[in-house]
């Protein structure tokens, strides 16, 4: 009879094999849309994969470092404008866009990390929404540079010097269909250093991080940076994709539905690119196709998120375990000797001795658990059981209390 604790192994090892064997086709069939859509669905589905990777920038904040961030689309809209500048003075190479982008990008989240990382909480989730009004203000007030509320028009990019320029569809979506899989991949590998295993650590228990040795903001800071970075180099390929640009794009419906997107991900940064392929469906899809009802969808969507998810997670994060032994499995020992009772002075019956598969076991078996989820690919990928839960008490200075409100033995 299986114990609690071999179905956890057991759990890991599916999930492996179903991260091995599903993102590859999922890939491909990413791969093979052009041939059976047409022109316009080709087009929404490349501003799906634009959203798709500012989702992953948000989700590497959110799920991994526990920040809730509301802001990357000021590093968004940095990325964006730069590459907007450049392809407007002549230098129209995709790739120098994305390193161009992905460089200022880099330097402004890096420059802004600092201040914002004073913060905890519901704090810093104000103060990333207080840069992303600034920043979108900045680009609707500075006419000379960014256009205003009219825009930048720009020359379609060009995937290589000398190569023909991407204007069909389904060239430019194989083009963001590349970056998009090329930056999951580095974030990837990202989140298997060690840097990725403190930042989640920080996420846990901040203060405990800090009476390690770890040095908190600093890690934080680096974290951020990588997001924006990312962010980054999804505004370059907003550029390449629409050839446009604008304040709209980076305005607070563009941070709301990439928070979305990042929720509907379930704390998994593949999971934030599928969130926005929904998202991006239900407002040029479904919201197109219904007669203007696009904002009524959209706030449908974010009601079942919010009501929903809680669920969803407390299901994931608690699953009923297998019934434990009895005590004629053969997993219990002998059973314990009756003594006297030490108040009464009576004998006490007999009772199964501690296995594996006793309740006294369920902490180890438990932690194993946790320990070979950690090392499968959807774990490295960025999953955490709880997106939104904590941001309000997160723990910033330690207390007595705090074991025994984890649940752990003080």
């Amino acid at each position: 009879m299986r114990t609690a604790g071999s179905v956890a192994p057991e759990r890991a090892r599916v999930t492996t094999v179903l991260a091995r064997a599903g993102w590859p086709a999922v890939f491909l069939a990413a791969v093979a849309l052009p041939a059976v859509l047409g022109p316009y669905p080709v087009a929404i589905a490349a501003h799906a994969l634009v959203l798709g990777l500012l989702a992953m920038s948000t989700q590497l904040l959110v799920a991994v470092a526990g920040l809730p961030a509301f802001g990357q689309t000021a590093y968004f809209g940095v990325g964006a404008y730069t590459a907007a500048l450049l392809c407007r003075a002549g230098h129209d190479q995709a790739p120098l866009l994305l390193a161009a982008a992905a460089l200022t990008a880099g330097v402004a989240a890096a420059v802004t990390a600092p201040m914002l990382l004073r913060t905890r909480g519901t704090a810093f989730l104000m103060a990333t929404f207080a840069v992303q009004s600034l920043t979108a203000t900045a680009a609707a007030r500075w006419t000379t540079v960014t256009g205003g509320d009219e825009g930048l028009h720009l020359p379609p990019a060009v995937p290589w010097p000398g190569a023909a320029a991407l204007t069909a569809p389904a060239y430019l979506y194989w083009y963001a269909l590349t970056v998009v899989a090329l930056a999951g991949l580095g974030l990837w590998f990202f989140l298997r250093t060690r840097t990725a295993l403190v930042l989640r650590g920080i996420a846990g228990h901040e203060p405990r991080m800090t009476a390690l040795g770890h040095r908190v903001t600093g890690t934080l800071t680096i974290g951020y940076t990588v997001a924006g970075v990312t962010a980054g180099l999804a505004g370059a390929l907003l550029v390449i994709v629409n050839r446009y640009v604008s304040p709209a794009d980076i305005g607070f419906e563009a941070a709301s539905l990439t928070l979305l997107a990042a929720a509907i991900g379930a704390g998994s940064i593949p999971g934030a690119a599928a969130g926005a392929a929904l998202v991006v469906a239900v407002r040029d899809g479904a919201g197109v196709g219904s007669g203007g009802l696009s904002p009524l969808l959209l706030g449908l969507l974010f009601l079942t998120v919010a009501y929903l998810r809680p669920l969803a997670t407390r299901h994931f994060r608690n699953p009923a375990p297998d019934p434990l032994p009895t005590e004629s499995s053969p997993s219990t020992g002998p059973p314990f000797p009756a003594g006297p009772s030490p108040a009464t002075g009576s004998s006490l019956p007999a009772g199964p001795s501690p296995s594996a598969g006793s309740s006294f076991s369920a902490g180890s078996s438990s932690a194993g658990s946790s320990s070979s989820a950690g090392s499968s690919p959807s774990a490295w990928w960025g999953r955490k059981p709880s997106l939104f839960a904590g941001w309000s008490d997160r723990k910033t200075a330690p207390g007595p209390m705090d074991d025994r409100r984890e649940g752990r033995p003080s």
